[in-house]
């Protein structure tokens, strides 16, 4: 918490806090006293994904689910893996190099720096919405011509 209160600005900061439906609300205007974050123990999700709309900037651990929730909302985020999660080291580290989040290990986290060097990183901007592959699954389910995935009965590709 001591980093938390060293956070200054005006937007507005979500962070998830790994598994526990906790999420700090950082830097809200008219809400709670100035500078003083506002905790949820647990959000609806209707609740969860307004909050996330609003930030600016958003922490989390860099699980799969969580990246792809940042790309679909597309959104920045300081990504922050499990130690010991090669999954997560992986993801972070990936994402990192690409250029899309910028992360840290949580022994290494300086929230008011490493959110400020978050914030250069322009998140996943995906060239295709929701929406798009929404319709574009519709088109073809309804459209009745044949969809060839290249898969046959045997299991082997042609």
């Amino acid at each position: 918490m001591k980093q938390i209160s060293a956070i200054k600005g005006d937007g507005k900061i979500v962070i998830s806090i790994e598994k526990s439906e906790t999420y700090k609300i950082l830097n809200t205007n008219n809400i709670g006293k100035a500078d003083e974050p506002i905790i949820h123990n647990f959000t609806s999700k209707e609740n969860l994904e307004e909050l996330f709309n609003r930030s600016e900037i958003i922490v989390s651990r860099a699980g799969y689910t969580n990246i792809m929730d940042l790309a679909i909302l597309g959104k920045k985020a300081l990504l922050i893996p499990v130690p010991n999660q090669l999954e997560q080291e992986y993801l972070a580290q990936y994402n990192r190099e690409k250029e899309h989040f910028y992360s840290v290990m949580q022994d290494e986290m300086n929230l008011e720096r490493d959110i400020t060097k978050a914030l250069n990183f322009p998140g996943i901007r995906s060239k295709c919405t929701t929406m798009d592959s929404v319709e574009n699954i519709m088109r073809v389910i309804f459209s009745g011509e044949k969809y060839d995935t290249g898969w046959r009965v045997s299991g082997e590709r042609n």
